[in-house]
């Protein structure tokens, strides 16, 4: 799901009150690490999306939302469930975010 305006990310994250983990990934287009992170994200996806939710907020689409989400670097991981920021990682950290899909989904 590609979260392009601040309605759509409100509306199925901040205000979702499902207990589903959903992780949104900050990227953009220019960045390289977000290219290969992106292939990472989508075996995840295939791995688990019966149980958690993926979605994306591009920077230089809704930009209002990585500044709100207080994002400064790329690409950023933030894990929410029922609304709430549960989990935030950095960087190509393969390992360390299917550990944390695993622990909170």
């Amino acid at each position: 799901m590609e979260l392009r305006t601040w309605p759509e990310f409100r509306s199925n994250v901040l205000e979702n009150e499902e207990d589903k983990l959903i992780i949104v990934m900050y990227k953009a287009k220019w960045c390289r690490a977000c290219k290969q992170m992106k292939q990472v994200m989508g075996r995840f996806k295939k791995k688990y999306s019966d149980e958690i939710t993926f979605g994306g907020v591009d920077f230089n689409y809704n930009g209002g939302t990585v500044r709100n989400q207080q994002v400064t670097s790329l690409p950023t991981f933030i894990f929410y469930k029922s609304g709430k920021e549960v989990y935030r990682v950095s960087g190509m950290k393969k390992k360390l975010l299917e550990e944390n899909m695993i622990d909170l989904k």
